[in-house]
């Protein structure tokens, strides 16, 4: 599994904007109408504006962080195999080339993690297994 941390700088999707707030860190954190008044959802290949606005607001209705996710784990039967978190995403390192940066000592520090991770990688296995 992988995902953005919501409280990190890119959890509200606002790469699907348009316009200068796709790359606007932290964004998602306004309140929700000036949020969306300045990340207008946009159209790209793989999904329709209003396909972009219905991710928006999914995301920042499950507000999905680390601790939550990891807690689901366990609550589904799971247990975590490995786990990578990154401050710099490989995503960005294919759409944008910068480099991948891991979090490194940061990612286990529980507060500062969660607002500074921007990209979550999980393999995970049934406890049965």
């Amino acid at each position: 599994m992988a995902f953005p941390p919501y409280r990190g700088p890119f959890g509200g999707h606002q790469h699907l904007a348009s316009g200068w707030a796709r790359a606007a860190p932290y964004l998602h954190h306004l309140p929700g109408r000036a949020f969306f008044r300045l990340a207008r959802p946009g159209a790209n290949e793989y999904m329709s504006s209003a396909d972009s606005l219905a991710d928006m607001v999914s995301v920042r209705r499950t507000r999905l962080t680390l601790g939550r996710a990891e807690q689901a784990f366990g609550a589904a039967g799971l247990r975590i195999v490995a786990r990578r978190l990154f401050l710099v995403r490989p995503e960005h390192t294919l759409r944008y080339g910068v480099p991948t940066v891991g979090a490194g000592p940061l990612g286990a520090l529980p507060v500062l993690r969660e607002l500074a991770v921007s990209g979550a990688y999980y393999l995970l296995a049934s406890r049965c297994s």
